[in-house]
């Protein structure tokens, strides 16, 4: 079993996809092996030319060997390809797919 960080005990779901979030993390604590850690809620920040740019990473899993995975978990339908993304019936515009991380 995976170790969560924080702990699922101190978080509390306010939002519809919140509870999507919370969903998978259970099953990625729950499925991975020992020796693996997801860190979920990250904050980053970055700077870009002279401007601040800050955002959030759904989970980070670190396995023991140190190599991660960022996950952006959403809830919902999602239909998504090199140039557009929909999340439910809301178009989310013109992107390209990890976009979300990339500043």
């Amino acid at each position: 079993m995976a170790r969560l960080h924080p702990d699922l005990h101190t978080w509390r779901p306010t939002r519809a996809g919140d509870y999507t979030e919370r969903a998978v993390l259970q099953q990625l604590r729950d499925g991975l092996p020992d020796g693996f850690d997801v860190f979920h809620s990250v904050n980053w920040s970055t700077v870009d030319s002279g401007t601040q740019h800050f955002g959030e990473i759904d989970a980070v899993v670190v396995e023991p060997q140190g190599h991660l995975v960022l996950l952006e978990i959403k809830a919902g339908h999602l239909q998504e390809n090199a140039w557009f993304c929909r999340i439910g019936q809301r178009p989310q515009g013109r992107m390209l797919p990890g976009c979300q991380l990339i500043v």
